[in-house]
């Protein structure tokens, strides 16, 4: 009987095993199926992504094409670099945390982006002969950001995961890209049907990689490589979840903000919503700035690494010249990130302490007296600045009564970018000339040449730094067209004159000269022209910090007295006085007369000068 029990035991648990196994391979077909489906549909969305960017520059070329169709390109060289490099960028967006969906998405923001390129330039090429202002319809960057953010429906954590290998791989892998265009450059070449004009195309093409190939292992060592390799390795999940909450953060303010107050598709005009249809946006949008403060407050440390690793890569690929647009798109996503790491955790903060500010009433006054104006005053701006002031000050416990202090503060909080980013470091130098230049000349001790030298002294690095960065763009016109030549001598000369202003020994040091008619403009040419410049520049820099920060201190105690009263009254006043609807009206003097004695209010009225900055 135990025996009989025993077998159908074995029995039952061999059909048991059976229907597993039976319902298991099913199971398994049918994942294998939709992993085969979704493996497809990721391809196929990764070829029409390809297909797009290269449709960028030539309506011809197209993903995959055999080494026939390429033969038969009379810009096969051109082809096959930009190709490995599409190809690149999609390899890191198919091994990115991003759904296919989303990689479609991308795809149709990507379409529409270059279409509307296309357009400008046709519309631009019409008008040539008509008016000097053909890029007029340009986007800015702010503009494209907020179109990619709006429309590819990226999440934080997927942008993160596509920004953090971008970054990686281009330090990794920029090499190897260069190797594989090599290759079939050289496979291209060896065929006999090639017609001269492909074939000058291709040895040109590979006289282009040999250039770049060298410039890049110049700039970027293996040593150094690794070194880098290693910093972004292990700092891989600070970087991605910093980079989730900066993106999360200007995706709302850049996006739902921009769309309220600008009309923009997707949005409505802020003069023509309700006024409670405005506070249920800020109410939501509070809790993305909340989530943002309270990350960068727990994280300090970890901001720090990560800026001092974007640093250190923006100090490696900022001097590569762009042999193509993806390398110019990592150097912009390094400069602007580092940037704005820079600036966001006390921007995040302030918005956060003051947003209770934006009440009601906040919203109908910033629509009667700031989008109802055709050109509001910076008196009105005052006003709203005064209200944030009112309420961070009620939720910090921040006591104006040292508020001079406080100022001090954020203007030592700026100085420390100038260490940082130089990007960061021209904020802070825009800082002063917003409080100094775009008032009245401030008093410095001594003769009218040394209120002079002074803001020769602010402008110098600005000039400069804007130097270097259209000798940059003029080089790489050079190398696409030799016609250009003149322009990039005549830019050269510009950078050069102000080295030598800024210190004459590092035109001995790296023995750099005014490129002349004969003058070999290179690589080797072009990299001691750019360390110059950029040696010049911390010099410059070190100057200017070294006065700059002191003597604006010195000027907010000469030129802006703070009463013997609490300067939270004057707060108050500011926040609480009538509009100015004309220049000389009764409130305007007064509203200039209280932010004269409390310079913080007026330090703040700098932001909406750095965003337009920014969206240029």
């Amino acid at each position: 009987m135990r025996k009989k029990f025993l077998v159908c035991i074995a029995l039952v648990l061999c059909l048991l095993l059976l229907v597993t196994m039976f319902v298991a391979c099913n199971k398994n077909e049918d994942l294998n199926e939709d992993k085969q489906k979704e493996t497809e549909n990721r391809e196929a969305a990764i070829l029409a992504l390809s297909n797009t960017l290269l449709s960028a520059d030539s309506d011809t070329w197209k993903a995959n094409m055999s080494d026939d169709e390429i033969a038969a390109l009379s810009d096969a060289g051109d082809y096959i670099i930009s190709n490995s490099w599409i190809d690149f960028f999609c390899d890191v967006i198919l091994d990115a945390d991003i759904r296919t969906s989303k990689i479609e998405a991308i795809n149709r923001v990507a379409a529409e982006a270059i279409k509307e390129e296309k357009e400008r330039r046709q519309k631009a090429s019409s008008q040539a002969d008509t008016t000097n202002d053909i890029s007029e319809d340009a986007k800015t960057v702010f503009e494209y950001v907020k179109l990619f953010v709006s429309k590819s429906d990226l999440l934080g954590k997927e942008m993160a995961s596509l920004a953090y290998e971008l970054l990686y791989k281009v330090i990794d892998e920029a090499d190897l890209v260069y190797a594989e265009a090599e290759t079939i450059c050289l496979r291209i070449s060896e065929r006999g049907d090639l017609s001269s004009a492909t074939r000058e195309n291709i040895n040109a093409a590979r006289k282009e990689i040999e250039r770049a190939t060298t410039y890049l292992h110049t700039q970027l060592p293996e040593t150094k490589q690794q070194e880098l390799i290693g910093q972004m390795a292990k700092a891989e999940e600070d970087f991605q979840s910093i980079f989730t909450t900066m993106y999360n953060t200007l995706a709302i303010l850049s996006v739902d903000i921009s769309s309220l107050t600008g009309g923009e598709e997707g949005g409505s005009s802020m003069s023509s919503l309700s006024t409670q249809d405005i506070l249920n946006v800020l109410a939501s949008l509070k809790k993305t700035i909340a989530e943002s403060n309270n990350y960068f407050k727990n994280n300090q440390e970890s901001v720090a690494d990560v800026s001092e690793i974007l640093k250190n890569i923006s100090k490696v690929i900022d001097t590569m010249v762009a042999t193509n647009n993806i390398i110019g798109t990592v150097v912009s996503v390094v400069r602007y990130s580092g940037t704005v790491l820079s600036v966001l955790p006390f921007a995040v903060s302030f918005l956060y302490y003051s947003w209770d500010a934006m009440d009601a009433t906040f919203v109908d006054d910033i629509k009667s007296h700031v989008l109802g104006v055709e050109q509001p005053l910076v008196e009105n701006y005052m006003i709203f600045f005064a209200r944030l002031i009112v309420e961070y000050r009620k939720e910090t416990d921040t006591d104006l009564k040292t508020s001079k202090d406080y100022t001090y503060d954020r203007l030592d909080e700026l100085d420390s970018y100038v260490d940082n980013d130089q990007y960061a470091a021209l904020i802070y130098l825009a800082a002063d000339a917003v409080l100094n230049l775009a008032s009245q000349m401030r008093y410095v001790p001594g003769d009218e040449d040394a209120k002079k030298a002074y803001y020769n002294s602010i402008l110098t690095p600005v000039t400069l730094s804007m130097g270097v960065s259209n000798l940059k763009s003029k080089y790489e016109d050079y190398l696409v067209d030799e016609s250009e030549r003149n322009v990039l001598v005549e830019v050269a000369s510009t950078v050069y004159n102000s080295i030598e202003s800024i210190n004459a020994e590092i035109i001995t040091k790296f023995k750099l000269a005014k490129p002349t008619a004969t003058t070999e403009l290179n690589d080797d040419w072009y990299i001691n022209y750019y360390n110059a410049a950029m040696a010049a520049f911390d010099d410059s820099r070190e100057i200017t910090k070294e006065s700059l920060n002191p003597d604006l201190k010195y000027y907010i105690d000469e030129t802006y007295p703070y009463p013997t009263e609490s300067p939270v009254d004057y707060v108050n006043k500011i926040a609480t006085n009538d509009f100015a609807l004309a220049e000389d009206d009764q409130a305007s003097k007064e509203l200039k007369d209280y932010a004269d004695k409390v310079i913080v209010v007026k330090l703040l009225t700098i932001i909406p000068t750095i965003l337009k900055a920014f969206q240029s």
